[in-house]
């Protein structure tokens, strides 16, 4: 009779030998062909429970671009979002854009925007999409993709998004995004958000440099004042060392059209963020009057 060690070493092999089979050709093109032509693997999953019976349909359904398989999950979060990417999937595999606008998820949607564009770049048309935010990510990964496979710098200023603009701009110009040329207090990274001359210290010739102007409020790029709470957050963005929260902070700056404010943490979506905001309002809050 065959040692009962042996016999559980041949059934655990066997099943790594199908889980590799799975994401081989799950990866290898993209087509689910794996499942689509053989449905052991499909089946497998009913013989598991719990969460690794909905990680197994969720796989089996990415894999074969099929939705009852992510009905059959019993985990809500879980089921809503495999039915987003395989609908995301269908998407991708048919090149329809407006379809990623339909996915009911913001990060998804634009995942699904950022892999047509890689697959096929040059017939993407941005101007088939109705909201506004889509529209600019799908122009700025479509131009920034575009710029960088020909190495044209000036592809970069079509991007919208001012954080990937100046990001294509510091990659193909050889810019250190950190430096300041034009020596007005403002980095490389602020002055594309703020739409100033990197190399102009005045931009607009009214004899302040751009860095006393909007650290006191005022539009470098003409007459007037700046909105209060724009302002503030370019100034406060930069001012945090952290680079990780830094980071979060121009995207939310820009997701949000300046609309948030550190000095009163408001407009903030990010957790993180928030949580630094709070505590260092309430840090400030403590200590002693001068």
């Amino acid at each position: 009779m065959m040692n009962k060690k042996i016999i559980i070493l041949i059934a655990v092999t066997l099943l790594v030998g199908l889980v590799i089979l799975i994401f081989y050709y799950n990866f290898r093109g993209g087509t689910g062909w794996f499942w689509q032509k053989n449905q052991a693997g499909a089946d497998l999953c009913g013989a598991l429970a719990g969460r690794a019976k909905n990680l197994c349909l969720k796989q089996a359904a990415l894999s074969s671009f099929d939705q009852t398989l992510c009905k059959k999950i019993d985990d809500i979060d879980l089921k809503t979002d495999c039915l987003a990417k395989v609908d995301m999937q269908i998407a991708v595999e048919k090149k329809d854009l407006p379809a990623c606008q339909e996915l009911g998820n913001l990060m998804i949607g634009k995942t699904c925007l950022q892999r047509i564009i890689q697959k096929d770049y040059e017939t993407a048309d941005c101007d088939s999409l109705s909201q506004k935010e889509l529209v600019l990510f799908c122009l700025s990964e479509k131009n920034g993709l575009l710029a960088r496979k020909t190495g044209d710098v000036k592809l970069c200023e079509q991007i919208p998004e001012t954080i990937k603009k100046a990001n294509c701009l510091s990659e193909l110009g050889k810019i250190d995004l950190f430096s300041d040329a034009d020596k007005d207090s403002l980095n490389f990274l602020q002055e594309i958000i703020s739409g100033t001359n990197p190399d102009e210290a005045d931009t607009d010739g009214d004899g302040q440099s751009d860095g006393i102007e909007i650290a006191n409020g005022y539009n470098p790029n003409g007459p007037g004042k700046l909105n209060e709470i724009l302002s503030a957050s370019i100034i406060k963005c930069a001012d945090i060392k952290d680079v990780g929260l830094r980071t979060i902070c121009q995207s939310e700056y820009e997701y949000n059209g300046g609309q948030i404010s550190l000095e009163r943490c408001e407009g903030i979506r990010s957790r993180q963020l928030l949580d630094f905001c709070l505590e260092k309002q309430k840090s400030l809050l403590s200590q002693p009057a001068k």
